[in-house]
């Protein structure tokens, strides 16, 4: 029955979304992404390059304005079914619906991904490496650090504030005694470098 309300609602939420999507002319910041999407670089003087790529991409699928909203409103969707993924792992199949659920209550989660704005992908792929540094702490596996450190260098790609997470996560590796243990390998160190090179364009 969870399942059945997880869908419903969602589909719903998904209506609603698409709905204001396409009434609301685009905000200040949306549009300033969308110029800079026109102008595609590396980065920018202001500001990380991630949002204005994903504004680009949408229009190169949907020319318009609703294209520049196009993968935010993706992302958006996706990330409730990223709750209920993250769940189901940890507590079974029925705390994952249920997760789900209360994830599309949040009011936030109720207006994510309506607008072109950084918080969009930044929720993402928070939970991303939320995810990913579970699995590592948990198996140890190469894969799961080489995640967390492409998630850490993505998001810091979506924007400045995303730097609280790597600064999380650091000093989470010291003060856990997995993650001090998982120090003497060279996993995270590797993970660490993935996340530096994506920086890059920074």
């Amino acid at each position: 029955m969870s399942r059945g309300v997880f869908i419903s609602v969602w589909c719903a939420l998904a209506l609603f979304k698409l709905a204001l999507a396409i009434a609301l002319p685009l905000f200040g910041d949306e549009a300033f992404y969308a110029w800079e999407g026109q102008h595609l670089a590396w980065s920018y003087s202001d500001v990380p390059p991630l949002t204005a790529w994903l504004t680009a991409l949408g229009r190169a699928l949907l020319p318009g304005e609703f294209g520049v909203r196009l993968v935010f409103i993706a992302i958006g969707l996706w990330l409730p079914w990223q709750i209920v993924g993250m769940t189901r792992r940890w507590y079974g199949d029925a705390a994952a619906w249920r997760a789900g659920i209360l994830a599309l209550l949040l009011p936030l989660a109720s207006a994510l991904g309506v607008m072109a704005l950084p918080d969009v992908p930044m929720a993402a792929i928070t939970l991303l490496a939320v995810a990913a540094l579970e699995a590592a702490l948990r198996t140890g596996r190469l894969r799961d650090w080489l995640l967390l450190g492409a998630a850490l260098g993505l998001g810091m790609l979506s924007h400045y504030r995303f730097a609280a997470l790597p600064l999380a996560v650091a000093l989470l590796m010291v003060l856990h005694p997995a993650g001090r243990a998982a120090l003497h390998t060279r996993a995270p160190w590797l993970a660490a470098a993935v996340a530096l090179v994506a920086t890059v364009p920074l």
